[in-house]
């Protein structure tokens, strides 16, 4: 089995609370299958790896690749999504 090269990082954020949370796909970097980091559970709330402590504001998202020949891509459709979101979450940013 080889390794696997391609990450993908879920990140479920809670606007009303400002928690969020980030996982890898599994075998990316040693990640289990669809295990939130910080033994996160977006679900129930617990174990944010980040707090947004002022949800007053808009704010915006970047991201950067840092390696030549590297691609990144911000998905926000769920029919484009590879793994399921947790309950309560969409990926319109609206959830």
């Amino acid at each position: 089995i080889g390794a696997v090269t391609t990450m993908r990082l879920g990140i479920a954020i809670d606007f009303s609370t400002g928690k969020g949370w980030m996982r890898t796909n599994p075998g990316y970097d040693g990640a289990s299958a669809g295990a939130w980091w910080n033994s996160g559970d977006p679900v129930a709330g617990t174990n944010p790896v980040f707090t947004i402590t002022d949800t007053s504001r808009d704010w915006y998202f970047f991201y950067t690749c840092y390696v030549t020949g590297d691609f990144c891509e911000i998905i926000q459709d769920l029919n484009d999504f590879t793994y399921t979101s947790p309950t309560g979450f969409n990926g319109s940013g609206g959830g």
